[in-house]
């Protein structure tokens, strides 16, 4: 079953070249004819004359054909005058291989020209009408090959369009990613170094380990959720620094869901977002809770903290308003339906939560 579905892939991809395809088939036509319907009295001098009545022959017919069709361009045309062509060109192949086989055949075995007026008009019809349809049957395969040859270029072109589009925006939101968190983190150092130079130290520190997972996973489309928990320890290291017991982090990971392959940092957003809008509308001190949940369809992702949700940033606001957005689309692009991004909001918490369908 394989072995069938390899050939017929190899020859809607092309890697059976015509001329491959063209000759084993007549080469195996001939085989047959020979094995079929020869003589009883059937001598070894006869080998060249079938060898080339149904190898060569046919072989160079359909060869005339197939430049035909190349020459004709039948994708212009109606469907009702291509096929008028193709049956036109079939039948006119049709006498011309009865015409040569019938020469040959005289000049072969060294009978008289005379013998072409035995011939009756029955037999010449059953003969012709016989090659007719064996290359009516040649023609149809020949199209139905390169039409499904074509459909199948003009898919994988589309394909490798979106495929390029896809990736290019994916590129594009994953370097939103570096100068967002730059922008926020060098914020926090700008209004600490000289309040507190060891702590702003310290930040400067943590930022460089965040740098340096970005690099080191710039090129992975997915990561073990283990990974991006260690990278966003990072930044919860930072924030921590920044405000001190006014920041309280809780994690709690299902070890059952750490080999969960999820976008790289695409949890910073959602955690830094937890930060900077819940430092604005929850009592201090501000929790955030980052867990993972296993169910036997899904695993859920959530960051919960004890704030309110923000539909709108302020125009005096340090954010760039890009984080949950770069979620979204990045969880799109990836996952298409079979991720979903939900958020929970009340009076006392915000929660959003990550599920990731199996």
């Amino acid at each position: 079953m394989n072995s069938n579905y390899n050939i017929f892939n190899n020859i809607y991809s092309k890697k059976i070249s015509f001329w491959k395809l063209n000759i084993s088939g007549w080469f195996l036509f001939g085989v047959v004819w020979a094995i079929l319907y020869s003589p009883a009295d059937f001598f070894a001098s006869d080998v060249l004359k079938v060898f080339i009545s149904n190898f060569i022959i046919p072989l160079a017919i359909t060869s005339l054909l197939r430049y035909l069709f190349k020459q004709v361009s039948l994708n212009r045309f109606s469907l009702a005058f291509s096929i008028t062509i193709i049956t036109t060109a079939a039948l006119v192949s049709s006498v011309l291989w009865y015409l040569s086989d019938t020469l040959f055949t005289l000049l072969y075995y060294d009978y008289p020209i005379s013998a072409i007026s035995q011939i009756t008009i029955n037999s010449f019809a059953k003969r012709v009408t016989g090659i007719f349809i064996l290359l009516a049957l040649w023609c149809a395969s020949y199209f139905i090959i390169n039409l499904f040859y074509r459909w199948k270029i003009e898919r994988e072109d589309k394909e490798r369009a979106l495929y390029n589009a896809l990736k290019a925006k994916m590129e594009a939101l994953k370097n939103q990613i570096n100068p967002h968190f730059l922008f926020n983190s060098l914020n926090s150092i700008s209004a600490m170094v000289d309040e507190d130079p060891s702590r702003a130290q310290l930040i400067i520190y943590e930022l460089a380990s965040f740098l340096r997972y970005t690099l080191t996973y710039k090129e992975s489309s997915r990561i073990e959720l283990k990974k991006e928990i260690s990278f966003i320890k990072h930044y919860i290291y930072i924030q921590s620094i920044r405000f001190e017991h006014n920041l309280e982090f809780f994690i709690n990971i299902d070890p059952r869901t750490e080999t969960l392959m999820v976008p790289p940092a695409i949890l910073y957003p959602i955690v830094e977002n937890a930060v900077k809008h819940g430092m604005e509308t929850s009592e201090l001190p501000l929790k955030v809770y980052i867990t993972s949940f296993y169910d036997k369809d899904r695993i859920t992702i959530s960051v919960k903290n004890s704030g309110k949700w923000v539909d709108s940033i302020p125009e005096n606001s340090s954010g760039t308003n890009t984080g949950i957005t770069n979620v979204k689309e990045r969880l799109n692009c990836e996952y298409d339906n079979k991720c979903s991004f939900e958020i929970i909001s009340t009076d006392e918490f915000v929660d959003i939560n990550l599920v990731f369908f199996k």
